[in-house]
């Protein structure tokens, strides 16, 4: 059974392996006064930054991410790369505009568009 969405948090939930869960978005965080945008936050686990949805957290911890300060420190374009090299076929430019939004505590839509265009770049990727 899912548990529906508290104010602000955007309506994502799921069902899970028969377990209720909610997967709370910035925007919950932040109405629950827990976080907002820009926050710097040392230790968060990764599943709980800002575009980091289950599947993309799955393949972070898979890579050794467990935190947003880990991602930090190794930058969005060498974790994007760790990811790439075990599923190269899935990994497109909005994983990679992802993490570099988990690391500036905003909605990679948010990047201005020079930003995206140079590290799309830099990953030799087509935007």
């Amino acid at each position: 059974m899912a548990v529906p969405p508290g104010p602000g948090e955007g309506g994502t939930t799921g069902t899970g392996s028969g377990f209720g869960f909610r997967r709370r978005t910035v925007a919950g965080l932040e109405a629950e006064g827990e976080i907002s945008v820009g926050t710097v936050i040392h230790g968060l686990a990764i599943d709980r930054a800002v575009n980091i949805g289950p599947v993309l957290s799955a393949r972070l911890r898979a890579v050794g991410v467990e935190t947003l300060e880990q991602l930090k420190r190794q930058g969005a374009l060498e974790v994007w790369q760790l990811i790439a090299a075990q599923t190269p076929p899935e990994e497109c430019v909005h994983t990679l505009l992802a993490l570099e939004g988990a690391i500036r505590a905003t909605r990679w839509t948010a990047i201005d568009q020079g930003e995206r265009n140079r590290l799309v770049a830099a990953a030799g990727l087509e935007a």
